[in-house]
């Protein structure tokens, strides 16, 4: 992977390939770090001129089961897309690579659907392990396994699962250009946000992975416990925290609201938020952006605003860095035939 950010999607916080062609535990640790795949792009000013915004209503539109994602991918049952893909790779030109981050109940699930659909859109598809997903068991009950299990076996019925994570990547030729995928779907149990899933494509295989694991996918046989997901969001303000726990100055700004409950992520000033922009999307935009060029004064890293179009949308973002080697992005997706306005903010420092 090439400089970018996310431990959800291969990689980490600004790590390369190489740290993450290991054990499954590597994925694990990966996992709590960040939640997006957004990378370092272009140059620009420090706001935006996004007009064309569509205003969503005071009811909250979903992205819903059927729903295209791109590329032949649409949205699985029992699933919701939490915006529009979003870039996740560089921007040098028309070719690039996306991320659609997803929200359901069952991680294994949603990833087993996902993996069938790239299997029929021509994806060859690659795991680590036996089975692509693993299960981690609550610390408390890590004496309760029998003294034959290894990291990534099934955990026993009487043990209770921390978490689940699953991984998986593909590759497929297209007019003798190699594209390359990259599907993950984690959950951790301790909240109740729900699994978080995502699908990175890569149209020229600059950025990502073909064969991370080497063995050939099969479907997970995971069985995820029962457990309720809260996709209310909670009642911030304009003006309020968007991370109160892990301590990031990013307040809401008038003009935009909460989509689904806020992943605090661990990690300083740890951030996943998706938000509508209920105003002017160049004046939210531009707000969010001050408040990350004022957040990043002291570091001498002032942030870059730029737009393209992906999938026939614009897309408006910025990032910078906040401290060495952490930073902050924002993505804003202009709605198109009714959609909303949605923006994915995304922080983590060291």
């Amino acid at each position: 992977m090439i400089a970018t950010w996310d431990a959800r999607s291969p990689g980490g916080v600004v790590v390369g390939h190489a740290d993450v062609v290991g054990t499954k535990k590597s994925w694990v640790v990966a996992g709590v770090a960040a939640a997006v795949a957004l990378t370092s792009f272009g140059c620009g000013s420090s706001s935006s001129s996004s007009d064309a915004g569509q205003r969503p209503s005071s009811e909250m539109v979903e992205f819903d089961a059927g729903t295209s994602i791109g590329e032949g991918f649409v949205v699985p049952d029992e699933t919701t897309m939490l915006l529009p893909p979003v870039p996740s790779g560089p921007l040098a030109d028309e070719n690039v690579p996306w991320t659609a981050h997803l929200l359901s109940e069952d991680p294994v699930v949603t990833f087993n659907a996902l993996a069938e659909q790239a299997t029929d859109l021509g994806f060859e598809l690659f795991k680590i392990g036996d089975d692509p997903c693993y299960s981690a068991p609550v610390l408390e009950e890590l004496t309760e396994l029998p003294a034959s299990w290894s990291l990534g076996a099934p955990l026993p019925p009487n043990v209770a699962v921390q978490s689940i994570d699953c991984t998986a990547t593909g590759a497929r030729e297209v007019a003798g250009v190699t594209q390359t995928l990259f599907i993950q779907s984690t959950r951790d149990y301790a909240a109740e946000i729900g699994a978080r899933s995502s699908v990175t494509f890569d149209p020229v295989g600059a950025v990502y992975p073909a064969n991370v694991g080497g063995l050939a996918l099969t479907p997970s046989e995971v069985l995820a416990p029962d457990a309720p997901v809260d996709t209310g969001p909670p009642a911030v303000g304009a003006g309020e925290p968007l991370a109160p726990t892990t301590g990031g100055p990013l307040t809401l700004v008038e003009g935009s609201r909460l989509v689904t409950p806020i992943d605090e992520v661990f990690c300083q000033s740890g951030i996943f938020a998706v938000l509508d922009v209920t105003g002017d999307p160049g004046e939210v935009f531009g707000a969010y952006v001050d408040q990350v060029a004022e957040w990043a004064e002291a570091y001498g890293s002032p942030p870059k605003a730029t737009s393209l179009e992906l999938l026939g949308r614009r897309v408006d973002h910025t990032s910078t860095h906040i401290v060495e080697n952490a930073e902050v992005h924002i993505a804003m997706v202009t709605g198109t035939n009714g959609e909303p306005t949605r923006m994915l903010v995304n922080s983590c420092g060291g």
